[in-house]
């Protein structure tokens, strides 16, 4: 095999690279991606672009389109195209690889890749891994069975003379990958089995791992293989043609950890491609001990604690929320079990009828933390509580403290003095009455302050500057503010503030929390003196921290959700895509029967084969409309002003040819400009028509009216209160349909009965999910047999930006 300098190949040796099956089928079977591109120069000789001449299927499945035969600044985006173009430009000038990791916008979000790049010919060779997820291009299904990236490598047989023609076109793309690539052919006995796997292409990686293996057997170089199970996968695989992927701990051959394998037919073997995974298995391992850790500190905490997850209507309003986590504490304070997954409204249905529910969604809407005190009278309680929201993600942390004993003693102490009223009108912890100029204490609840640790008596003598010294330093610049806030509020204000203070007992800092109101004030009106209700919350504090941490966590696991259904997504699309070339092959193979065994088959066998082909005709245009169906938020992300009028044009225009063969006249009302995405209102438009076009009545010319108005409010369940909204409507004198399916149309695959008309019943379900989308409405109206109404109703104001 040739050194690593020797991969600049010349433009004979890139066009024989692009002709290459053998080496391209490799490449394709490889679980990383691989591209080659050549660069593009100006007359000066200096590189301008790249051109993708090649691009292996990972590498098109992490990128989510085909690359071959496209130049990077048209791919994926100028600010994209232009750091990578950095990096490539880089690489092309010098003689070593260059490792790099890089950001990749998808829809789904950011995806890191790590990027191994090395000037091959007059260009360079890329290679890249999804650097969080198992690599783009492979599925892994059950029993660890994969999706092929690829047909499996159909030409000849895998010898190592046929390799070692290619070996310098191989060289480059094995050495720039991490993994550890091998190529075996089979060894099989006279009775065709299998029986062991003779090595004949490895890269640098796996030769510095396993040292020189050239003539051994892998039963000799690496036996644990047999007793863990992994050679009867490579068997099967070889036997079969079905890639498989899997992950596996072994400890044999001197190493002892995890890998990820990928097992490709090729030829009579197979290419294997193993990547050490024991420091992610490690960190899973530590990861899930940290989460039972967690789980244990939320519920030996002794505070009752739920985390809660908004839950909205389609119009984006929250409407409920659903218990995710509840700690034992809330459980035995409630007298509730198996809370966990149950909707809040369920199971305390009482909740609504109080400010909890405002408050809960105030916090979630806003951002801003809420404390909220309340008495609850419903569902079986009658106690007092003290709860502090925090947004959590897509919903909050909640902190529930029965204060019903607190709330009836402080009714108790209202009855028996006006006086100790109006002290414990806020909430009552350590209760001082303060000379605001001074900052004396004239009153102290004298046993609060002494269970904090407080020396009451000393309190009351130290001046200004000594009281100061008991403060945090950082934070007497917001006691000042609170304070000063006094002589600007008026009776009824309340102020507050978070700050940390020493007591005589410890040198630690501890959290409170201070909420004050003008408790005197002079002839003149000026305040005088405040009363202060001041709690400790350093377990708040702690518990926020804690909840912080476990945000970031949360997050991080969302993110890898996101790019698993990216990954389920493609596979999807690929799995459509293939359904379809079957039905195509299966209707061809009818029709070459119909066409050249006539002769032989009965009239009756001639029409079942045509209804048969018709029926494939039917699938394969429900196939196309479910893709179609599923593809609708990733057509459009681009949010504009649209001339409506200007789409109508266009979508009329399209639908000429059967516009002309019905014989239906199309009339139109000035229609008016709104923000929307452009491709999908053009979609609307042309379901909408084409939908009155296809239920026209025979024995009379077609007739269409588009219509506008403007409405100020609209009577719809679910309609944003007070907002102006665009009425679209689209009229027909058609076939019309029974009021009682108006609802029923929208539905994905209603059809209307005793109408038979060719389509999937998928046009009307689009236009609603259209809609959805565009947070309006669609209604159709009806009286059958004279003609239908469909009324589209846009808002003009959506609820969000582009």
């Amino acid at each position: 095999m040739q050194t690593g300098s020797s991969s600049f190949y010349s433009a004979q040796e890139m066009q024989q690279f692009m002709q290459n099956s053998m080496f391209r089928a490799l490449l394709d079977a490889m679980p990383i991606a691989v591209q080659v591109l050549r660069a593009v120069r100006d007359d000066s000789g200096s590189i301008t672009d790249f051109l993708f001449v090649f691009s292996n299927t990972t590498a098109d499945a992490l990128q989510g389109k085909k690359l071959t035969g496209k130049q990077l600044h048209t791919h994926p985006g100028n600010a994209e195209a232009d750091r990578l173009f950095i990096k490539f430009l880089e690489a092309a000038g010098q003689q070593q690889p260059l490792s790099f990791a890089y950001a990749h916008s998808t829809a789904a979000g950011v995806q890191w890749l790590d990027y191994t790049a090395q000037k091959f010919g007059d260009g360079v060779l890329v290679s890249y891994t999804a650097a969080v997820q198992r690599q783009a291009g492979q599925l892994p299904g059950e029993n660890g069975v994969c999706s092929p990236v690829t047909q499996p490598f159909a030409g000849s047989r895998a010898t190592p003379e046929a390799i070692n023609e290619n070996e310098h076109l191989l060289f480059a793309a094995l050495e720039s990958t991490l993994n550890h690539i091998q190529v075996f052919n089979a060894i099989r006995r006279e009775d065709g089995n299998i029986t062991d796997f003779q090595p004949v292409l490895s890269n640098k990686n796996t030769g510095q791992a396993n040292g020189d293996t050239k003539g051994r057997k892998v039963s000799q170089t690496n036996p644990g293989i047999f007793t863990e199970g992994i050679f009867s996968k490579w068997v099967q695989v070889a036997e079969t043609g079905n890639s498989i992927q899997f992950e596996q701990y072994y400890d044999h051959e001197g190493y002892s950890g995890w890998f990820e394998q990928a097992v490709v037919k090729m030829g009579d073997g197979v290419v294997v491609s193993t990547k050490d995974i024991t420091e992610r298995k490690l960190a899973e391992i530590a990861l899930k001990e940290s989460q039972y850790l967690l789980k244990s500190v939320f519920d030996t905490n002794l505070v009752g604690m739920a985390v809660h997850e908004a839950v909205f209507d389609a119009a984006g309003n929250i409407t409920d929320f659903r218990i995710k986590i509840a700690n034992r504490q809330l459980e035995q304070l409630t007298g509730r079990t198996n809370l966990e997954g149950k909707l809040y409204s369920e199971e305390y249905p009482g909740i609504k009828q109080t400010p909890v529910f405002e408050a809960m969604k105030r916090v979630v809407e806003t951002g801003k933390p809420q404390e909220l005190e309340y008495h609850y009278r419903h569902d079986g309680f009658d106690k007092h509580f003290l709860s502090m929201f925090i947004k959590f993600d897509g919903g909050l942390v909640a902190t529930n403290l029965d204060i019903t004993e607190r709330k009836m003693n402080e009714n108790q102490i209202k009855e028996q003095a006006a006086y100790i009223s109006r002290i414990t009108e806020t909430v009552p912890d350590m209760i001082s009455i303060v000379e605001l100029s001074t900052r004396k204490y004239e009153f102290i609840n004298t046993r609060t302050f002494t269970s904090e640790g407080f020396n009451t008596d000393e309190l009351s003598a130290k001046p200004r500057e000594e009281l100061s010294q008991m403060i945090h330093p950082e934070d007497l610049h917001g006691l000042q503010a609170f304070f000063a806030k006094f002589y600007t509020m008026s009776d009824d204000e309340i102020t507050h503030a978070d700050y940390r203070a020493r007591n005589n007992e410890t040198e630690s800092w501890r959290w409170f929390k201070v909420r004050g109101r003008v408790f005197k004030r002079n002839s003149e009106g000026v305040a005088t003196h405040g009363l202060n209700v001041i709690q400790n919350i350093t377990y708040q504090k702690e518990a926020e921290e804690k909840i912080a941490v476990l945000n970031k966590k949360l997050l991080h696991k969302n993110r890898e959700l996101e790019a698993a259904n990216a990954g389920i997504k493609t596979f999807t699309s690929i799995a459509a895509n293939d359904y379809k070339e079957t039905l195509k092959h299966l209707y061809t193979n009818l029709e070459f029967i119909i066409s050249n065994e006539a002769k032989k088959l009965s009239d009756a066998g001639k029409a079942n084969l045509r209804r048969a082909q018709s029926g494939i005709q039917k699938m394969k245009l429900l196939t196309d409309d479910i893709v179609n169906y599923l593809k609708i938020p990733s057509l459009d992300n681009v949010l504009a002003d649209i001339d409506m009028n200007e789409i109508l044009k266009t979508v009329i225009n399209d639908l000429q040819d059967k516009i002309h063969s019905a014989g239906t006249v199309i009339e139109a009302d000035p229609l008016p400009s709104l923000k929307g995405f452009p491709l999908l209102i053009s979609l609307l438009f042309y379901h909408l028509l084409d939908n009155a076009i296809k239920f026209r009545k025979e024995d009379q010319p077609g007739l269409v009216h588009i219509g506008y108005k403007k409405l100020n409010n609209i009577h719809i369940d679910d309609a944003i209160p007070n907002m102006v909204y665009h009425r679209i409507t689209v009229t027909d004198n058609g076939t019309g349909f029974n009021p009682v399916d108006g609802e029923k149309l929208f539905e994905i695959f209603y059809k209307p009965p005793q109408k038979k008309y060719r389509g999937s019943g998928i046009g009307l379900s689009i236009c609603k999910r259209i809609m959805d989308i565009h947070h309006g409405f669609i209604q159709a109206e009806s009286n059958e047999g004279n003609g239908a109404v469909f009324l589209c109703y846009f808002p003009a104001e959506l609820p969000f930006s582009a």
